[in-house]
């Protein structure tokens, strides 16, 4: 930036004054740049008291000081949502540009938009109090103080909250600007709320727009671990960034109240969420309030009743509210659309709809329902299922009006919400005696976990049993197969409830009602979720496949597609599986880079799980949806149990444990045994990949100690992992007798994949005599992960060492880089027994290539000689052609020692040259 005099700069305000502008405006509108930056920590440290907010962003600061130091620009405008962080951008771009320029900062504020040149009077003070009045006198005393400050430096003046800069200063800084006497860094909220002045440069192009955006979830969790200094499980980062709503400002006040209140707890070395509902303290209050403003009264309202109503349809909040302010909030990101039929609008902040629900006075509170009441008459019964307005009506004391209220109770439950869908039935007079009451409230008590509550209802006197419709008849008597399900009952209780039913239904045949088609369908789905437990898989595909394709509703077909992929997968189908799996976009529960789901897929029992898992417990299709606060946080927790066990099965231990100790200490919250001893299993299996023997004999004792009645599907996954992991820190023969065992059994089942699964494993741990069968059994198996099966049996068999090669590479490309690490050891075997050398070099490639992608996995005896560092280092130079005297030199070492080390290399990786050594290290 050219240093520049500020006299000139009278001239251009004495014309400005006169003529309005110093030129035309050419009102063109130019596409703003979205800054989506990564929070990193402070250089000055962050306040572990939750005071401020001490993370700043890492933008491209190429592109911001480029508008900056471009000679035609005049600077730069950063806008966002209060909080976001744009003055933390600011400051990182001018805390690089300071040591050449000079930086002029203004903060305007609501106190000074009212005054006069308030924001400019630090820069005044040498004005006469009788000048005041004349803007060219303002502007020389301004140049002066600038000139005198910058010593002919560059200037960049710095306003923060430009919104608030009143209309005087904004002509002062505009012609400064125009005049390029300094440079522009702006902050404010929107393109509508800035002086006109300001505006114009930005429509003549003479600075530039950015937004600052939200930060996403993915830094939010970086973030949070670097704050809290501890890994963070999937489930509490979600539930914290979703409070803030990407706000920076947001999530620093709501993460330091949680920790402060239980809601957020140190489990086991991770932050996960207790259960406990999250509070929203003096720090959260103060800060929304202080991003609330900026708002407007007709704003205010607006946001006032969405906070307190959960959410209101388009129509009826245009009812009583003004439609610009709903169109300003919507342009400044404050409200969101899409729940439903998509005319549902709601607050995008979370925390901003909590507070203002506990800060509103009770008087508010209540004309704004009596508004959205009547807005609901005259809109009809297009609300009458929206649970959060019967909260409110029962929050403000008006429960009479709960004439729906079965209805918004159903819709709670099917939200996830059964403590609110409780408070909506206890609400509704004489809601003791109304069976649809009844039925709601059994299927609330279920979903909270209370099976003694939902017991009362269930069998209560009062619900006469024989008296009730058929419709209702069949929900207590599903409910009821639901709670057998559970294992409080004996499991043939839920079969004599199963045929009950089907013998009423059938009775009904002659009906063909959709009320009857629909009791028929939750009866079958009753019965599949019964086999299923019994490991029944084969009966089950045709009805399956079915009701995939014609049921009834979009969640009951979701359901049924989840344990197709159970049962094709187990039963040998795992392309069809895999199609099914991707209409359903199973992968978008693994995060990480786990990789495409169909690739990982090697593994049936890993993919049937991952199924069984999302499709949830037992009964679950009877209760509700994974939408509330808890379903959510045991559906995101699957979601990391998931990843882990597809690392854990790849054999990538480091990345399998992050995620696995988090979603066990998770589990622990949420009372999951059954998911918690199949994470501790393959928590024991990633030690023992890596080596941690007493680690994973630790993991080994807590499952053991576990009492787990789950599916025999997680049971068996459990045990599997407890092989393998036996097999690397105790005897490989008790190992493999007991995969033979398992495959027997899967045999037994009709599972093939299982069956295949468990011969392999014991293939790759030494046993040939299972290769004959392995290779009859995958023949049977579809998909990538079989035909690696299928080869490896054909290579061990035959003894060819190159075939098993091939194989390895196989299934390297398909991202099972433990199973062509076995593979190769099992080439290499056969490879050294034949002297073949060839084999050996490639063999030592794969297996080398393997543990490097592995991580930290322990090196065996089976993977040959490995080299050491000081060899690596001397055979990657070798191989690039430095000579042993350039060797010695460039390591400080004697040429005599690169001679005795590369004597080790050509001995262990079986080569006589470098370009043998070359080939070999490619």
């Amino acid at each position: 930036m050219p240093a520049c005099g500020l006299d000139p700069t009278v001239e251009v305000l004495e014309l400005a004054v006169h003529h309005g502008r110093s030129r035309p405006m050419s009102h063109t509108v130019l596409e703003s740049t979205h800054i989506v930056t990564h929070p990193t920590i402070s250089p000055n440290g962050h306040s572990k008291n939750g005071d401020t907010f001490s993370a700043v962003r890492e933008p491209i600061l190429e592109t911001i000081q480029g508008r900056l130091l471009h000679r035609d620009s005049c600077g730069a405008i950063l806008l966002g949502e209060y909080g976001v962080g744009k003055t933390c951008v600011a400051k990182q771009v001018l805390e690089v540009m300071e040591h050449d320029c000079l930086v002029v900062s203004l903060r305007c504020s609501a106190s000074t938009v009212t005054i006069d040149y308030g924001a400019l009077s630090p820069l005044m003070g040498s004005v006469a109090p009788d000048t005041i009045e004349s803007p060219m006198s303002v502007l020389r005393a301004v140049s002066k103080e600038l000139l005198q400050r910058a010593s002919r430096r560059p200037i960049v003046l710095f306003i923060d909250n430009v919104q608030d800069l009143d209309d005087h200063s904004a002509l002062i800084v505009s012609q400064l600007a125009v005049s390029k006497a300094v440079k522009l860094l702006l902050t404010g909220d929107s393109l509508t709320s800035i002086p006109g002045e300001i505006l114009g440069l930005w429509r003549d192009g003479l600075i530039s727009r950015m937004d600052v955006l939200p930060i996403s979830e993915a830094d939010a969790r970086d973030w949070l671990e670097e704050f809290l200094d501890r890994p963070v499980s999937a489930a509490a980062a979600n539930s914290l960034y979703e409070a803030g709503g990407g706000n920076p400002r947001f999530l620093s006040a709501v993460v330091v109240e949680q920790m402060g209140a239980g809601s957020v707890v140190l489990n086991e070395g991770v932050w996960v969420l207790s259960g406990a509902p999250f509070v929203c303290g003096r720090n959260s209050v103060d800060t929304v309030m202080a991003a609330l403003l900026s708002l407007s009264v007709h704003e205010r309202l607006v946001v006032e009743a969405l906070a307190l109503s959960g959410g209101l349809s388009i129509g009826q909040l245009m009812a009583f509210c003004d439609a610009k302010a709903v169109d300003s909030l919507q342009q400044r990101g404050f409200l969101t659309m899409g729940k439903k039929d998509g005319t549902l609008v709601h607050l995008r902040n979370n925390l901003v709809a909590q507070v203002l629900r506990q800060e509103v006075p009770a008087g508010r509170s209540r004309e704004l329902q009596r508004l959205a009441a009547a807005s609901a008459d005259d809109q009809g019964a297009a609300d009458m299922d929206n649970f959060q307005l019967a909260i409110w009506a029962i929050d403000c004391g008006n429960a009479e009006g709960l004439e729906h209220g079965h209805d918004q109770a159903r819709e709670a439950n099917n939200a996830g919400r059964p403590d609110l869908a409780l408070r909506i039935l206890d609400a509704m007079p004489g809601h003791g005696s109304d069976p649809l009451v009844l039925v709601e409230s059994a299927r609330a008590y279920l979903g909270l976990g209370n099976l003694d509550g939902a017991r009362a209802v269930l069998f209560a006197p009062s619900l006469r049993l024989a008296e009730l419709p058929l419709e209702q008849w069949v929900d207590v008597m599903l409910l009821r197969m639901a709670m057998a399900s559970g294992g409080k009952t004996a499991a043939a209780d839920a079969h004599d409830l199963h045929a009950s039913i089907s013998l009423r239904l059938h009775d009904e045949r002659a009906d063909y009602s959709a009320t009857i088609v629909d009791l028929r369908e939750r009866l079958q789905l009753a019965e599949i979720d019964l086999n299923l437990e019994k490991g029944r898989y084969a009966e089950v595909g045709p009805q399956l496949q079915l009701l995939h394709s014609t049921g009834a509703s979009a969640s009951t077909r979701r359901l049924a597609g989840l344990w197709l992929i159970e049962v094709w997968t187990l039963t040998g189908r795992a392309l069809d599986a895999a199609k099914i799996a991707d209409e359903l976009e199973l992968e978008a529960i693994v995060r990480d880079d786990a990789g495409p789901f169909e690739d990982l897929a090697g593994s049936a029992l890993v993919t049937a799980i991952t199924a069984s898992l999302m499709a949830g417990n037992p009964g679950s299709y009877l209760l509700q949806a994974a939408q509330g606060p808890s379903n959510r946080m045991r559906s995101i927790t699957l979601g990391q149990l998931v990843e882990g066990l597809m690392h854990a099965y790849s054999g990538r231990a480091d990345k399998a444990l992050r995620s696995l100790l988090a979603a066990a200490s998770q589990f622990d919250q949420l009372d999951e045994s059954a998911s918690q001893a199949l994470a501790y299993s393959a928590i024991a299996y990633s030690y023992a990949l890596k080596g941690d023997d007493e680690s994973a004999k630790t993991f080994m004792t807590l499952r053991n100690a576990m009492a787990v009645s789950g599916p025999r599907l997680t049971v068996l996954a459990c045990e599997s992992f407890e092989v393998l992991a036996s097999a690397e820190i105790a005897s490989r023969e008790k190992a493999i007798v007991s995969l033979y065992s398992l495959a027997d059994e899967s045999h037994r089942g009709q599972v093939p994949a299982l069956e295949m699964g468990f011969l392999c494993a014991a293939v790759r741990l030494g046993s040939s005599k299972g290769a004959p069968r392995l290779l009859d059994i995958a023949a049977q198996v579809q998909g990538p992960w079989a035909r690696c099966c299928e080869g490896f049996a054909q290579g061990v068999m035959n003894s060819n060492a190159p075939h098993l090669l091939e194989m390895a590479e196989a299934a390297s490309a398909y991202g099972d880089d433990l199973f062509a690490r076995d593979i190769a050891r099992a080439a290499l075997k056969i490879a050294s027994d034949g002297a073949d050398k060839g084999s050996l070099r490639v063999a030592h490639q794969l297996i080398r290539n393997g543990v490097m992608k592995l991580g930290h996995v322990k090196v065996s005896s089976d993977d040959g000689q490995m080299l050491t560092f000081r060899e690596q280092e001397i055979a990657s130079l070798a191989a690039r052609g430095a000579s042993n005297k350039a060797i010695a030199a460039q390591m400080h070492i004697s040429v005599r020692t690169v001679e005795g080390h590369l004597y080790q290399v050509y001995s262990k990786l079986q080569v006589n040259s470098r370009a043998e050594l070359r080939e070999s290290l490619a």
